[in-house]
């Protein structure tokens, strides 16, 4: 494909193999160490062409709110990179004691609302819902805690799968910026 890009913080890249590539990754600064986050997705397609694209995504566009940043290939979406598997990813910072998120899994309350994602401006609340029963969450590295549910607490670099929950809460804990991955698995 000779694609040869230099990836900086809040940059998302992908790379579908398709039915072939070569691919190497390197720190080009051997003084500084580099702390990425590499995920591997199954197509839900066969012979498909090589592709690449990468895109920036600005902080301040993943603050307090949930951002798609992939799409599966099943949607439209043009502010999102389009995948060929069965997920939707989203990413989001939260600040302690300012930002919660509240995720709906209830498909009998959804009906045909596939995501709809709303912003109290008093509350600092999200709510998002999803016909999703599988949901995925990881939190990044380096990054404050998640509390979900107000019972299970993430650091960064643990993640928990979800099923069938009424309601998701997610809230930032500690003293720093939370900042995550929020995987819609179907």
């Amino acid at each position: 494909m000779g694609n040869s890009e230099i990836i900086k913080k809040h940059d998302i890249q992908y790379t579908s193999a398709g039915t072939g590539i070569y691919h190497s990754e390197f720190n080009r600064n051997p003084s500084k160490s580099v702390h990425l986050l590499q995920i591997w997705f199954l197509p839900n397609l066969s012979n498909l062409k090589p592709k690449y694209e990468i895109k920036h995504i600005p902080k301040q566009e993943k603050i307090g709110t949930l951002k798609k940043i992939f799409a599966s290939n099943k949607e439209t979406d043009p502010n999102c990179i389009t995948i060929n598997s069965n997920v939707n990813v989203y990413c989001s910072i939260l600040m302690p004691s300012v930002d919660s998120i509240a995720i709906d899994q209830n498909q009998d309350q959804i009906q045909n609302q596939d995501q709809i994602q709303n912003q109290n401006q008093n509350q600092n609340q999200i709510e998002f819902r999803t016909s999703c029963p599988k949901v995925y969450i990881h939190v990044c590295e380096p990054s404050g805690p998640i509390e979900l549910n107000e019972n299970t607490s993430l650091n960064g670099g643990d993640g928990a799968f979800i099923e069938r929950e009424n309601l998701i809460t997610i809230r930032a804990i500690g003293n720093k910026p939370s900042e995550f991955l929020l995987f819609e698995l179907f």
